[in-house]
């Protein structure tokens, strides 16, 4: 390689950072799309669990 041809490697570094942003802001905003193409899901109402109760257990009495 020419030395003139050859970019230094700090510039090269930089170009690739930016390139790299470019495809993360790329990457939000399909993101973005994609958020608002969704159609909205109705919330269920959670169904409330019955609290069972506890069954009092009958002592025996004893025979004399």
């Amino acid at each position: 390689f020419h030395p003139l041809l050859e970019k230094p490697k700090e510039e090269e570094e930089e170009e690739e950072e930016e390139e790299e942003e470019e495809e993360e802001e790329e990457r939000r905003r399909r993101r973005r799309r994609r958020r608002r193409r969704k159609k909205k899901k109705k919330k269920k109402k959670k169904k409330k669990k019955k609290k069972k109760k506890k069954k009092k257990k009958k002592k025996k009495k004893k025979k004399k």
